[in-house]
């Protein structure tokens, strides 16, 4: 796997001779739970299959602390367990109110979420429609260098 992922580095950063901190990469099974850093780890199916890109994308779920992160997706009924009180959940959030295949939308999180009840919720992957709206989103939205304490 480390071959496949240097390969991919140097392609994608052309240069760059090595990352500014260790990586080490482990390959797990969706459903299994994972010891990873003292964390139990547990990947999930996350639901963007598209005509380009038939990869497999994922969730997780760490365990020490509950966080959960939805991974690029549309609604998938599978986060309500991988969620479900967590103390952060990181959810996709592409579009305010269109539902769209592939992403999810604010006005599906605000449908889903009170049966979710996660502690603290941050949305990521905003498209211009989000960021345009920022004012009349009640949930924290993540920006580039955020730091998170849990």
């Amino acid at each position: 796997m480390s071959d496949w992922y240097n390969r991919l580095f140097a392609a994608t950063f052309p240069g760059e001779r090595k990352l500014p901190f260790e990586l080490n990469l482990r390959s797990v099974k969706i459903g299994t739970r994972n010891q990873i850093g003292g964390l139990g780890v547990t990947p999930f199916q996350s639901a963007m299959i598209t005509r380009r890109d038939p990869a497999s994308p994922t969730g997780l779920r760490w365990m020490r602390k509950i966080f959960c992160y939805s991974g690029d997706t549309e609604w998938t009924d599978a986060l309500f367990e991988v969620a479900r009180g967590a103390d952060l959940f990181i959810a996709e959030c592409y579009m305010f109110e269109k539902v769209i295949r592939a992403h999810l939308s604010l006005s599906t999180l605000r449908e889903k979420l009170p049966a979710i009840g996660a502690n603290r919720v941050i949305l990521t992957h905003l498209s211009d429609d989000m960021l345009s709206r920022a004012p009349a989103v009640e949930f924290e939205m993540a920006t580039d260098g955020k730091v998170i304490a849990i």
